[in-house]
Formats: structure tokens, sequence, C-alpha cells
């Protein structure tokens, strides 16, 4: 399993319930989650493999920020 780190601007629970169909679809229903109180908003995603997942294109495409943070 590995964990990918993501800076956004996505600023409240409004926000996440938005993007949640989207997330769920592309990682799993509890592989994901928001830190709406770290001051960069941050993404955490557990995947099973190494294929990269486009988290940054899918929150783009929603019109939101997002950077994955190096380890």
């Amino acid at each position: 399993m590995r964990l990918l780190i993501f800076k956004t601007n996505v600023q409240c629970r409004a926000d996440v319930e938005l993007l949640q169909p989207y997330l769920d679809l592309q990682v799993g229903c509890s592989c994901w989650h928001f830190d709406l109180e770290d001051c960069d908003k941050i993404l955490r995603v557990e995947i099973k493999n190494e294929l990269l997942l486009g988290i940054v294109p899918l929150l783009k495409s929603q019109g939101f920020y997002c950077e994955e943070l190096e380890d």
C-alpha cells in the first residue's frame, strides 16, 4: 500500500461532498481523507498499486487546486 499526499484548496465539507463521488469511483470509498484543519487542506489517498491515478486532473476538472507533495 502506498500513501499519496496532496495540497489542495478544498475549503469546506460541501467541497468534500462535491468531490466524494469522483474520489470514491477513482480510488474507493475508504481510501481517501481530507484534513481541512491543516493549512494546506491536505488530501491523503491510499493506493494498492503504483498506477498513477490522476488525482490532480480529477480535482482540477472540478475547479480545485491540487498538487502532490513529495515524501
